[in-house]
């Protein structure tokens, strides 16, 4: 037997309870065996609908081919007319481990044999050894439309998984192979690939935010095993800080979430660590921008752990390049480390632990670029989780820790003082984290929870930073800038802020008839007291309509969120688009927590076994949004953030193709986002009126996959920040610093932004590992996508200020851009 199959053979054991009763009946005069049961859940202990249940006769006398059953929603099978003899009954359904045992029938015997599997997530990178990709697990069979039937792929069982699990059909989950076809940038990054989901908006190619349905990037919060992530990009900004080598599940919910999430006002992300009960492999890889590896193994039969760790090495090759040509290294790197450790804890219990460190560093001057500053910015997630069952109830109970820490301070350059190109900042962000939850038979479930988080600030109040960009150096010269610079450093913002969170909560799901299914929560949040509120409530409900044997699916949904953290401002150091941290204001006595009020209805429709179409609707009512102050005028103090309330609508519409040799999606969003200060509303910065992306992939041959993505969205509003600058006739005109002007709010909108990307991969698959190279081409027709605001220039000039030149100044897009790649999986 091959290490695979004893690994599999082990799993298969270890994480299969079966309970089995064979009782002894009346012998009938006439009529043969028969053999019934029940598919349980072994966590919720709620009946197992859709299971694939196989029987396959073991005696050749009895005959070999095998016969189907599909469980419904009462977790039943049965077969009947059987001969006597010996069977191997396996029992298979995605989102659980298999089952496998073997049942002996005697004459005119009915059996009773009921089943109970271990939930398992659906893992993010389902990679065998020896082969070049997995869609999904090996299943026995598949099913459609609560039908078996055969030839779906591993995929198209993970959407159908999913659409069981959640009752909403705007849930959006990544596989492996999602990773691969939505062509990210240089690498498998999960951010990235949400943003090819409808209804998400980003700044520009540049950022890995997510502006969930018009709303700001921090309104979408990103949890790491149930711990919120703070930061948790590199590249200030341009990419995800986590590892998808490493994650076993990756869940995108842009509306109503289940009562048991922590809040988040637009949307929330939830990655979750793979276990090596997922299966034992290890990968390699290196990209235009990081080399990378991860191993998942075990230690013994009850314990496993997993392991990744990515770093950049521009700033190795550049100093390598240096020694032998003259030339300036790249003082820039980034790396990661993301691990699991799993152990088994007597029969019915077991320990979890995982950890994600994130780091980036700024440790010299990029000539023409930037200068002045050293940096370094970076997050820390780890958690422990015990869970244990009795009574038919599973307990899980964990404490985790999240943290984010940025500092740039300033250094002399070139053996001189001159100013930084970025004033000095120090932001810290502490939260600590203690939950228990039960999930417990009759689809109940319920927890509590207490959280207290700290953030600490110091750093420029007035985000002018983004105006110092670069080419604003060059053409007016450090000279004339330093006293911008100046004031930015005295206009400093000191803030800390501390808050202590209580929550309960509740939930339940049920099936009301045999098409419609019901989830009813609530959650009460309470505390440290919040500006506008005291005990806070937060009903959800979701509801799904379902024919049986209907291919349609109608969901909808109410729910209410509490977000007590928002980023108000950035802490620019390079470029408005890159950042290295945010200025993060808590809810506390005088500044209210972010409320948000959700509605969706939505459809989803199989067209065949692989054809997806979906459309859905949604409403978002905001209270409490923090934004900078944003009355036209002089800048002249520090602006102090301000609640506004929000309005988004929009409609998406979505079809996907999962299987086959040729695959693809396409969405297309129309929304529409504001916001109001008292009588004042305009549109929101992060408001995008038209969003669309396809994507196509073709396997032109078993080896060489081929593909091409398309994203264009129309431009975001934006408000004029203007330097009003003159004809200096005397040096001493030019001490002091030309007058900031802030214009109406969202009174501009910027052009149109679009990309084409062309994608490649040929893979060769050898016995026990494969390799991969891949090539991408980003912005193919090298457009400009010169759409991201940076400021605005009055050049008043002539006798009387009567001649007046006014423009506006945009950032250019990513340029056409090759990129290769090299992985190895084994």
């Amino acid at each position: 037997m091959s290490g695979t199959a004893r690994r599999l053979s082990r799993m298969v054991g270890a994480g299969t309870m079966v309970l089995a009763s064979t009782m002894p009946v009346r012998a009938l005069a006439q009529g043969p065996a028969a053999l019934s049961g029940t598919i349980v859940d072994g966590v919720a202990g709620t009946p197992v609908a859709e299971a694939m249940v196989l029987l396959t006769a073991l005696d050749p006398s009895v005959g070999d081919r095998p016969a189907r059953r599909a469980t419904g929603c009462d977790g039943a099978y049965r077969f009947t007319g059987l001969h006597y003899g010996r069977y191997a009954l396996a029992v298979e359904r995605v989102g659980y481990r298999s089952a496998n045992l073997e049942v002996t029938l005697a004459r005119h015997a009915r059996v009773v044999l009921s089943v109970v599997l271990e939930p398992v997530p659906f893992p993010l990178d389902a990679m065998a050894p020896g082969r070049a990709a997995v869609r999904g697990p090996s299943l026995i069979s598949s099913w459609s439309h609560g039908s078996p039937a055969a030839g779906l792929d591993g995929r198209a069982q993970a959407v159908r998984f999913r659409q069981l699990a959640s009752l909403s059909t705007d849930v959006r989950q990544l596989s492996h192979e999602d990773l691969r076809e939505t062509n990210t940038l240089a690498e498998h990054d999960i951010l990235r690939a949400f943003q090819r989901a409808p209804g998400v908006g980003t700044l520009d190619e540049y950022s890995a935010d997510l502006w969930t349905r018009g709303a700001s990037a921090g309104q979408t919060r990103v949890f790491f095993d149930g711990v919120p992530v703070v930061g948790g990009l590199h590249a200030l900004g341009v990419l995800s800080g986590l590892n998808s080598d490493v994650l076993g599940i990756a869940t995108f919910q842009p509306g109503v979430s289940a009562a048991s999430v922590q809040g988040a006002g637009a949307g929330v992300v939830s990655v979750e660590s793979r276990s090596w009960m997922d299966g034992e492999s290890a990968t390699i890889g290196v990209s235009p921008v990081s080399a990378r590896a991860s191993a998942t193994g075990r230690l013994s039969d009850d314990i496993g752990w997993t392991l990744g760790l990515r770093r950049s090495y521009v700033d190795v090759l550049s100093a390598l390049v240096a020694d032998v040509v003259p030339a300036n290294g790249i003082p820039y790197a980034f790396g990661d480390v993301t691990g699991r450790l799993d152990a088994r804890v007597g029969s019915g219990s077991r320990f979890e632990g995982s950890f994600f460190w994130q780091d980036d560093r700024v440790f010299g001057d990029v000539p023409g670029f930037a200068y002045g500053n050293h940096g370094a910015w970076g997050s820390i997630v780890a958690r422990a989780s015990f869970v244990t069952s009795f009574g038919g109830a599973v307990v899980r109970s964990t404490i985790g820790t999240s943290s984010f820490d940025a500092s740039v301070l300033a250094v002399p350059t070139g053996g001189a003082e001159r100013s930084p190109l970025h004033p000095a900042t120090e932001n810290r962000y502490r939260t600590l984290v203690a939950e228990s939850r039960i999930d417990a038979a009759g689809g109940w479930s319920a927890g509590i929870l207490a959280a207290r988080e700290r953030h600490a600030y110091n750093g420029p109040g007035i985000d002018l930073a983004r105006l110092l960009s670069p080419a604003e150096f060059l053409r007016r010269g450090i000279a004339e800038l330093a006293p911008i610079i100046v004031d930015i450093e005295r206009s400093r913002l000191l803030a800390t802020n501390e808050m202590t969170r209580l929550a309960a909560w509740g939930e339940r799901r049920m099936r009301l008839t045999d098409g419609i299914d019901v989830e009813g929560g609530l959650r009460v949040e309470a505390g440290d007291r919040v500006a506008g509120s005291g005990v806070r409530f937060a009903p959800r409900l979701r509801a799904r309509y379902r024919a049986p044997g209907s291919p349609i699916a109608v969901s909808a949904a109410y729910g209410r969120a509490w977000q007590y953290s928002q980023s108000v401002a950035r802490t620019d150091v390079l470029r408005p688009g890159l950042r290295a941290s945010e200025v993060l204001v808590q809810a506390d006595a005088e500044t209210p927590a972010l409320r948000a009020d959700l509605v969706t209805i939505g459809a989803e429709a199989w067209a065949g076994s692989t054809w997806l179409v979906g459309v859905t609707g949604w409403l978002r009512e905001s209270a409490g949004v923090l934004l900078p102050e944003p009355t036209p005028g002089v800048i002249d103090a520090p602006r102090l953030p301000v609640a506004a309330s929000g309005h988004a609508r929009g409609v998406e519409l979505s079809v996907r193709k999962l299987e086959g040799r040729i695959r693809g999606f396409a969405n297309y969003t129309r929304s529409w986002s504001r916001h109001r200060i008292g009588a004042r509303e305009f549109d929101a910065s992060e408001d995008r009126r038209h969003m669309a992306n396809v994507g196509v992939v073709a396997d032109v041959m078993p080896a060489l996959m081929l593909g091409a993505t398309l994203r264009a969205q129309s431009g975001a509003p934006y408000t004029r920040i203007t330097l009003i600058d003159s004809d200096c006739t005397t040096s001493s005109l030019c001490q002091s610093p030309p007058p900031v002007l802030i214009g109406t709010p969202g009174g501009q909108r910027a052009p149109a932004w679009g990309s084409l990307d062309f994608m490649s991969e040929w893979t060769h698959a050898f016995d026990e590992w494969s390799i991969s190279v891949y090539g991408q081409l980003r912005n193919a027709t090298n457009r400009a996508n010169a759409t991201t605001y940076h400021s605005s220039c009055l050049c008043v000039s002539g006798e009387a200020a009567r001649n007046a030149d006014l423009r506006d100044r945009f950032d250019r897009g990513m340029p056409r851009l090759p990129i290769l790649g090299l992985r190895a999986r084994f």
